[in-house]
């Protein structure tokens, strides 16, 4: 607390704050005292540019009001926004929001809760607050938002949706929905789909269906984050047929737990067409020893783009099938101006060594690791490996931490548990 009083008191500290992440953990009435010094501290930021609130999954936690004034009221350059969903409450009271307000992400609940019916009963109560919020931010010049991609269908005001250059639906349920945001959103760059904590086929039915009535939509995208479940052979040709016309693409992460690498093959072979590729994550898996040799034979070398700068694999496997061999190495070296690389498999039987990874990429400058970062050196022909990111930096790792911001999307909505 004696940080927030003196963030409070020392109004020249507090104009170097620009982004702020609160952790809340305990019910209001049992820190009063702590809210109150928060609230102080917040006043006195003035130049504050994001401001997001986590939240816990035993004690779940929501700013209050007046806390929410204060932000809004005091945080005149204020521009991006991350609060729990039932806040619509709140700021559809609010008189006056920064005029350079940019972005609003609303979440629904901590990762790991999955009450539905308390789901439902929070959309019956906030879905018409939630209109007529999105309703004043059409005042304003808001191009990022990310919501409850349930509440996509509580029919957002279509001149949001025409202003938007960034979406984000998470959690997403009645996917049929999504046609909306690809007849509307047509100034769209970024879009992220997730429905992974609902494992669902007619869920993913439902999204493969509008992406296949939709192959051209949204040509100006750069961004696309897919995390999907329950997606099986057919839908992938439906995948592959909706990304090769995106020749803007840029960056492209794909994340389905149900799909071997030998499925995937028809997203695959689009990468090569894909002249803008550059930023690359995929889950891996391998459920046999034939695909095991297939990786190790070094195949998959030819689908991954040259110039890629960043790559995030995500390996599923078993140790009787573990993809080792110098299939990777040949991989790291061939990407030229790779600059930052995440690996996720499995502690026991990793595919290769941490050290051995940052040795031959000769151009990486962050590595993630078995749910580790490192910032990583190369002097005089050696590489040198920082001591692992902490517990916070990895959990609320941010575009500075990683020195560019398509490295941070890349990572952006995988937890790495250390």
């Amino acid at each position: 607390m004696a940080l927030l009083l003196n963030i409070y008191t020392n109004p020249g500290f507090a104009l170097y704050i620009k982004h702020l992440d609160v952790l809340a953990f305990a019910p209001h009435a049992s820190r009063s005292f702590e809210m109150w010094c928060l609230m102080r501290a917040i006043s006195a930021m003035r130049n504050l540019r994001t401001f997001r609130w986590y939240t816990s999954r035993k004690a779940y936690m929501v700013p209050s009001d007046m806390l929410l004034e204060i932000l809004f009221l005091s945080c005149v350059r204020l521009r991006d926004c991350s609060l729990p969903f039932e806040c619509v409450d709140a700021l559809v009271d609010l008189e006056l929001v920064p005029c350079h307000f940019t972005g609003l992400a609303l979440q629904v609940l901590p990762m790991g809760r999955h009450e539905t019916d308390l789901d439902e009963a929070l959309y019956e109560r906030c879905w018409y607050n939630f209109r007529c919020v999105l309703e004043n931010f059409t005042q304003l010049p808001v191009t990022k938002l990310s919501i409850p991609g349930q509440a996509a269908t509580l029919s957002p005001p279509k001149r949001t949706l025409r202003d938007l250059t960034h979406l984000a639906l998470r959690n997403a349920r009645y996917l049929g929905y999504v046609n909306r945001v690809f007849e509307l959103c047509v100034r769209l760059e970024s879009l992220w789909i997730s429905c992974h904590d609902y494992d669902d086929e007619f869920e993913a039915s439902e999204l493969f269906g509008v992406l296949k009535a939709h192959p051209n939509a949204l040509p100006r995208l750069t961004h696309l984050k897919l995390a999907l479940c329950a997606s099986h052979e057919q839908s992938m040709d439906v995948i592959a047929a909706f990304v090769a016309p995106k020749k803007r693409l840029r960056c492209f992460d794909w994340d389905d737990l149900s799909v071997s690498v030998a499925q995937l093959s028809p997203l695959l072979a689009v990468f090569p067409s894909l002249p803008a590729l550059e930023v690359l994550g995929l889950h891996l898996l391998v459920d046999d020893d034939d695909m095991a040799e297939w990786m190790v034979s070094g195949k998959l070398i030819a689908f991954i783009p040259h110039r890629a700068t960043a790559l995030r694999f995500s390996l599923d496997y078993f140790d009787v099938h573990v993809p080792q061999g110098r299939c990777w190495q040949e991989l790291w070296e061939r990407v030229a101006n790779l600059g930052f690389l995440c690996i996720s498999d499995l502690k026991d039987t990793p595919i290769t060594q941490t050290h051995d990874l940052a040795a031959s990429a000769k151009s990486l400058k962050v590595l993630g690791h078995c749910e580790l970062f490192y910032d990583v050196e190369h002097t005089d022909g050696e590489v040198v490996l920082s001591q692992p990111w902490s517990l916070t930096k990895t959990t609320f790792r941010s575009v500075d931490d990683f020195g560019d911001e398509d490295w941070e999307w890349l990572v952006r909505g995988h937890s790495f548990s250390i």
